[in-house]
């Protein structure tokens, strides 16, 4: 199954801060067996993000779409 991750976080997209929910969300999907196609940080904005999305639903770019906001120490190493 080929999965999106998209971190709906502005200071992440902005580079300001790091990605981590992004990256633990890739990491249980590929633990998982799913092919992670799309990776990345938009900006807190539901235009943004539904225009995004709808693209991806309609060229079938991904099979799932996951989103995240922000590391919230959930997981734990």
């Amino acid at each position: 199954m080929r999965v999106a991750i998209i971190t709906a976080n502005t200071d992440i997209y902005k580079g300001t801060k790091a990605n981590e929910s992004g990256e633990a969300v890739k990491l249980v999907a590929e633990e998982a067996g799913l092919e992670v196609v799309f990776m990345r940080a938009l900006p807190l904005d539901r235009e943004v993000l539904s225009t995004v999305m709808k693209r991806m639903t309609d060229g079938k770019t991904a099979d799932l779409i996951l989103t995240t906001d922000r590391y919230r120490g959930f997981l734990k190493q």
